[in-house]
């Protein structure tokens, strides 16, 4: 049934290096999404206070940053946006209104996480990471790629399409 139908895609993977020096484990480690990122505030009482690339200072419950994979996720959710190249970056529940940032493929951006406890998650996978206060988290692109075998088409090739 699917011989013919099924395209081999490649869809890149974001990075970062967390140290995990304050945890039980030691060292720096490197994580990979296919989908995004998100860093957030550890207790839903308190905001943090964190900046991106060296910018202003701001205050909310923190970021997802996304692939153009994973953008049809969580990322559209708080910004109503799609996008197709590069990754993006969302500010979730910030005091201030914030568009979301696009970068292209060899871009790297800098979180800083100035005051706060947060946390560090990927692809809804269980395993959450702590980010200690004055810690910074760089993000990009990663050489790493997935790859997904995709219909080319959900329709039934032997199924007439009528509108009306």
């Amino acid at each position: 049934m699917t011989q013919g139908q099924l395209e081999l895609k490649e869809y890149s993977k974001l990075e970062t290096k967390i140290d995990l020096s304050t945890s039980s484990e030691q060292g720096v480690k490197t994580l990979f999404a296919l989908n995004d990122f998100v860093i957030r505030n550890k207790e839903p009482m308190h905001s943090i206070r964190f900046a991106i690339q060296n910018g202003k200072l701001l205050i909310g419950d923190g970021v997802v940053v996304s692939t153009p994979f994973g953008s049809s996720g969580y990322f559209q959710s708080i910004t109503r946006q799609t996008f197709t190249s590069g990754f993006g970056l969302a500010f979730n529940n910030t005091t201030e209104k914030m568009d979301p940032q696009f970068f292209s493929e060899n871009d790297e951006i800098v979180f800083k996480l100035v005051r706060g406890n947060a946390t560090l998650t990927s692809d809804n996978s269980p395993e959450i990471y702590t980010i200690p206060e004055g810690s910074e988290l760089t993000f990009k692109l990663s050489s790493e790629k997935a790859k997904i075998y995709e219909l080319e088409s959900l329709r039934c090739p032997n199924c007439i399409v009528t509108r009306g």
